[in-house]
């Protein structure tokens, strides 16, 4: 059995259910860890202690390979003796056609900084609100613009109403849902997010920055396209 599985939750109760059924071989390709695995709080904490419980049961099927898309959650599983190494696989991961989102010159006007994700709080929405602000109170001109919606089925799911205050205050324009996404990119100077989003921003931008930072770690990436 094949199965993508985007969190710890699905990935446990697809793998328990491969096991219990006797499927004789399972790939689990493991797209991202989910939002417990970055909350914090002793609730967290304790969700993540149950998550991994269950991620080893679920995993350990006799004939498995793990395909993960970035070295840290391979990491957090041999840590976690979740799986062991030598079932694990790391690949390029998510990927963007360059024909679809060609290079776009750099718009006029004022900068516009982007950030364009689900509006949750795991994706950095009130930071980069907060360094909007932040900014403008410094003097800088530029525009900073959040696009996406929020996700009621995620628990830490943006309110709307709390977006649109974001944007009633002054210090960010929220455009919301959008399905040209070519020619929204082409619109900004700077795309900054998690780094999964860079894939997309870079061909258009041809240079984009993220932070990502967790319980454990604090990073910055910056990819540029020449």
């Amino acid at each position: 059995a094949t199965s993508s599985w985007p969190n710890d939750a699905a990935r446990s109760s697809s793998g328990i259910a491969a096991r219990l059924v006797g499927v004789p071989s399972v790939v689990a390709a493991v797209t991202g860890r989910g939002s417990t695995h970055v909350a914090q709080g002793a609730r967290a904490r304790a969700l993540r202690w149950l998550l991994t419980i269950l991620l080893r049961l679920a995993l350990g099927h006799p004939n498995l390979r793990v395909i993960l898309q970035n070295p840290d959650d391979r990491d957090d599983f041999t840590r976690g003796r979740v799986v062991s190494s030598g079932v694990c696989k790391v690949i390029r991961g998510s990927g963007v056609d360059p024909e679809a989102f060609p290079f776009q010159p750099e718009p006029d006007g004022p900068p516009v900084v982007l950030l364009a994700a689900r509006m949750i709080a795991d994706k950095g929405i009130a930071e980069f609100v907060e360094a909007a602000r932040e900014l403008r109170r410094e003097g800088v001109e530029a525009r900073f613009v959040l696009v996406g919606d929020t996700d009621p089925g995620n628990p830490t799911a943006i309110a709307k109403a709390t977006l649109e205050s974001f944007r009633d205050s002054g210090a960010v324009e929220w455009w919301g849902q959008r399905d040209d996404m070519q020619t929204v990119l082409a619109a900004a100077h700077l795309h900054t997010g998690r780094w999964q989003q860079l894939y997309v921003a870079a061909p258009v931008l041809g240079d984009a920055s993220s932070s990502d930072s967790g319980d454990r770690t604090s990073r910055t990436y910056r990819l540029s396209i020449r």
